[in-house]
């Protein structure tokens, strides 16, 4: 025997379809949420244990240290590391900021001669390309070289 579909048989069919098609774009939407909160949590991760000098890192490993000692009763332990790390870490920050601050005056010097060189080969490479060539573009280019910002040049 054939089964006849009536009109209440189509409608639950479509009914049916847009459950079942609202239900995966639900279950897409969470996907992508909890993707994206994964990615968000990795680059944490990635910015906690990553720095660009040893006191950025000094205290990156200190917050470390804190918080796996704050996941341990460590007290007594001869072996523990975390809590005292913490501590050292605190105390080579304050010893780093001391020697850095009475070696200043050298780091000033040095960053004036470094910037003295940067600005040497910014004129000579501006002279240099007004030399080798009299076309306007290349003297525009040169004279941008001694004299403008270089973000604000790029601005035109």
């Amino acid at each position: 025997m054939v089964k006849t579909y009536t009109e209440a048989d189509f409608a639950q069919d479509e009914l049916d379809r847009y459950r079942l098609a609202e239900q995966r774009r639900l279950d897409e939407e969470r996907q992508s949420r909890e993707d994206r909160r994964r990615e968000f949590d990795e680059q944490i991760k990635l910015e906690e244990r990553t720095a660009t000098s040893w006191p950025e890192a000094l205290g990156k490993q200190a917050t470390l240290f804190r918080r796996e000692a704050a996941q341990w009763i460590t007290d007594g332990d001869p072996d523990n590391l975390f809590g005292p790390g913490a501590q050292a870490c605190d105390r080579a920050l304050e010893i780093w900021k001391e020697i850095a601050a009475g070696k200043q005056a050298a780091i000033d010097e040095l960053k004036a001669q470094i910037a003295a060189i940067q600005d040497s080969i910014r004129v000579e490479t501006a002279d240099r390309l007004e030399a080798e060539s009299k076309i306007e573009g290349w003297r525009y280019v040169a004279t941008a070289l001694r004299t403008e910002d270089m973000n604000r040049w790029l601005y035109w």
